[in-house]
């Protein structure tokens, strides 16, 4: 039996390259999770056969990118991009910008340390105000 914790990793691997697919911007700045639902499943799929496959290699987990994974991924964006479009929220014109990558010069707080911080943002959303 495969250890649990790197059957959960995989897991998680799956749900968060999903997302990543739902809220990236086609040409026009479009989202994919704007389009119809079929588009939607079928880009994902596509996605996962030409990029995922290849790239996770033996950590690749058939039976985590099927049919039912894929929908229970969409509705949860589906739901996520609702309520943060919403007036109570960010508004319906916020941008969403998966996988964004960060730097921030935070100046000497010591000198024998680094000053930039650094990361990767899983879905930064601006309103906006920017």
């Amino acid at each position: 039996m495969e250890n649990k914790w790197d059957y959960q990793a995989a897991a998680g691997t799956a749900i968060h390259y999903i997302l990543q697919q739902y809220f990236t911007k086609d040409e026009s700045g479009k989202i994919l999770g704007d389009s119809e639902r079929n588009i939607i499943i079928d880009t994902i799929k596509n996605k996962i056969d030409s990029d995922l496959k290849e790239s996770l290699g033996s950590r690749y987990r058939e039976n985590l990118y099927n049919d039912v994974t894929i929908e229970q991924a969409i509705i949860y964006a589906d739901l996520l991009k609702s309520k943060l479009r919403s007036p109570d929220m960010y508004g319906p014109n916020c941008e969403f910008y998966p996988e964004l990558s960060v730097s921030h010069k935070l100046g000497k707080i010591d000198p024998n340390k680094p000053d930039t911080l650094m990361g990767i943002i899983d879905l930064a959303v601006l309103d906006s105000k920017g």
